[in-house]
């Protein structure tokens, strides 16, 4: 059964911790690769946010919760755990400090010593988000592994003045999927249908069949990012920004891409450019927009757990 929680006490950390989001708004699908479609990055970039990542362990191995909630994380954080199919957020600094406060104590309890990386792969996306894919395994004192070793767990971080945080984290499944292009099929199908949904303003239905709550999202432009906890605030998110795009003279959202990434066989990710439209096919500004996606897969499908909106690919 899939659980869906607001706050959760859990068991085991997000591998290290925690750790998507932004303006729900758009589309679909009409190709599929395993390349991002845009990204604005530079090798000092990438360095900068793997020192992140290595400062996250060395606080992490010194149980400095605190620290991890205050300098790692920037709340509301969302988490998906891929062996118990749990996703939830933390809303407050507070509730994910108490979180890893909690991690601690139960992974001490199984014998862990210290967590050691593996590899860092970072994928820029645009100017302010990257995600990042993390291998490490956790060691007890006596140099013996925890299993499962190695895990893999994905991070999406946004850059603020004060620097990179993490602001969700996704567990891969350790399970290879059995037909990578069937899942990016299945993915790209999902897409496709959110988008004749979008065009059709079908808000309660994108709600219910499109999203996961708690579902993190990020406006674009917006260094903000917010959660919505229910399919109710879903649904409410949709209805205004249908209002408010509806008011800018749009008429539809046109494609003119999509790149699909996956995290095991239960975890995707999806980058997609695309236009707002008018009447007299006349793109609303910026003329292309591009927005990242998180979904996951449960027994009833696909799902998007988090949007977050790219800087135009003109900036």
């Amino acid at each position: 059964m899939t659980a869906v929680i607001i706050k959760n006490k859990k068991q085991d950390s997000l591998g290290w911790g925690k750790g998507i989001l932004i303006s729900v708004l758009v589309l679909a699908s009409s190709c599929a690769s395993t390349k991002p479609t845009t990204s604005v990055s530079s090798p000092e970039v990438a360095e900068e946010i793997r020192e992140h990542m290595r400062q996250y362990v060395d606080i992490f191995n010194n149980e400095q919760a605190g620290q991890i909630a205050k300098e790692i994380y920037l709340a509301p954080v969302l988490t998906s755990e891929s062996a118990e199919q749990k996703l939830y957020a933390d809303l407050t600094e507070k509730d994910v400090r108490e979180d890893f406060d909690d991690a601690f104590v139960a992974m001490k309890g199984n014998g862990w010593n210290r967590s050691v990386i593996h590899g860092i792969a970072v994928h820029p996306k645009g100017k302010d988000l990257a995600f990042i894919d993390m291998e490490f395994s956790r060691f007890k004192a006596n140099g013996e592994t925890i299993p499962p070793a190695p895990k893999s767990w994905s991070y999406v971080l946004a850059k603020i003045e004060a620097g990179w945080r993490i602001i969700s984290a996704h567990e891969q499944s350790a399970q290879a999927p059995p037909s990578p292009s069937q899942m990016m099929n299945e993915v790209k199908a999902h897409m496709t249908r959110y988008l004749g949904l979008f065009n059709d303003g079908q808000a309660e239905r994108i709600a219910k069949e499109i999203y996961l709550a708690p579902m993190q999202m990020r406006k674009f432009g917006d260094e903000t990012h917010v959660v919505a906890s229910t399919t109710e605030e879903i649904h409410t998110q949709f209805n205004a920004m249908f209002e408010t795009i509806k008011s800018k003279g749009w008429a539809r959202s046109k494609l003119h891409g999509m790149d699909i990434r996956l995290g095991g066989n239960d975890l995707a990710f999806v980058d997609m450019r695309f236009s707002r439209l008018k009447n007299n096919g006349q793109p609303i500004p910026p003329a292309q927009r591009i927005a990242s996606y998180v979904l996951v897969k449960r027994p009833n499908g696909w799902r998007i757990v988090s949007v977050l909106g790219q800087s135009p690919p003109t900036e």
